[in-house]
């Protein structure tokens, strides 16, 4: 008996009983379906994809409508976008530093200039802290709606790098309250003097504005001036002494150490402006209309049946708040608490413009 495995295979035919291969495929019917369902589906979703770019916008492939800031470009997909890719940083700074030149302001890097004005700290933190950057978007998320605001950075991007918890667990205290650095005016000043031999009366509130005065809008103080605040009361003390004539600068007298502190013949200069925060900002407007000037200002005893030690009335005492006092509103369930409420990644306006060289 001759050996099948050896025999020829007929063509046309499968298997041991050689049965007969059909001429054509043979689909069943459900899978026939789903090719043609499948095919007609994917040519609709083409012919509507063309559609909705030429015609409606891109509001298909969109991720949602743009920021009230970035509105004017909703319809601009390259402003932002590169092709068939997410934001790059140098679309950013296409009209964020629209000088033409990229002077780094934005970078990861440029926010250690916080407040400070330095404007050689971005360079050294770009060479420190090169490989921790992160791009524009990672921070300033868009397509989230017209309200939404491109500033209001979570936490979570912060303490990715500074490991600090929230502002009521384990943040450090403040700088000047931690190192107990001392506000060196260049004064001799009494407060508990001022307010209860000058400014009679009870409503320490009008007392103390009486002399700090807002600037515009509130913000911030304008700087104390002799002019504007003593000129009043100390030009006829001081014998009709004008505090512009420079000549009686050269050489000190008695008068002039009533106010100033003197170093052998040198008056030592005065700062008529604190520079307490450089890393964070500070808007007195919102909170003077919650508290009371002295519900926060408490180092130094202003009258003298207040509680504190007279030593503290000197115009070198730090009179700011310390951080439990912030602590107190500033918490969860109450008014913010994150990061940005008091801190600017980027440096503030005229940082930026100092950095880059121009002016407003």
């Amino acid at each position: 008996m001759a050996n099948n495995d050896q025999e020829p295979r007929k063509k046309g035919t499968f298997g041991d009983l050689r049965l007969p291969v059909s001429n054509k495929y043979i689909y069943p019917l459900t899978r026939r379906r789903m090719l043609t369902l499948g095919g007609l589906g994917g040519l609709a979703f083409l012919v509507y994809f063309f559609f909705n770019s030429l015609f409606l916008n891109d509001s298909f492939v969109s991720s949602g409508p743009l920021s009230s800031q970035h509105a004017k470009l909703e319809n601009d997909c390259a402003a932002c976008h590169q092709k068939f890719a997410s934001v790059i940083d140098a679309k950013c700074s296409g009209c964020h530093e629209p000088s033409g030149k990229r002077t780094q302001i934005f970078d990861f890097a440029a926010h250690y200039i916080y407040r400070s004005g330095k404007k050689e700290r971005p360079k050294t933190a770009k060479a420190k802290f090169a490989s921790a950057g992160m791009p524009c978007f990672s921070c300033h998320p868009d397509h989230l709606g017209r309200a939404a605001p491109l500033t209001a950075v979570p936490d979570a991007r912060c303490i990715g790098c500074h490991d600090f918890g929230s502002f009521n667990d384990d943040h450090p205290e403040f700088e000047f309250a931690r190192d107990k650095k001392p506000d060196d005016r260049g004064l001799v000043f009494s407060h508990i003097n001022h307010v209860n031999d000058y400014l009679p009366g009870k409503d320490f509130q009008k007392k103390c504005l009486e002399c700090h005065l807002y600037q515009t809008g509130g913000q911030h103080f304008k700087p104390l001036d002799f002019n504007e605040q003593c000129r009043e009361c100390h030009t006829k003390q001081l014998g009709g002494y004008r505090h512009k004539d420079r000549a009686a600068l050269g050489n000190p007298s008695n008068k002039c150490k009533l106010c100033h502190v003197v170093s052998g013949v040198r008056i030592m200069a005065v700062q008529n402006e604190q520079t307490i925060f450089t890393r964070a900002q500070f808007n007195h407007q919102p909170h003077v209309m919650a508290r009371n000037c002295l519900e926060c200002h408490t180092e130094i005893p202003i009258t003298r049946d207040m509680p504190g030690s007279p030593m503290a009335d000197q115009s070198m005492t730090q009179n700011i708040p310390k951080i439990s006092n912030c602590q107190e509103c500033h918490a969860a369930g109450k008014t913010s608490n994150r990061c940005v409420t008091c801190h600017e990644f980027h440096p503030n306006k005229q940082a930026r413009f100092a950095v880059a060289g121009g002016s407003e």
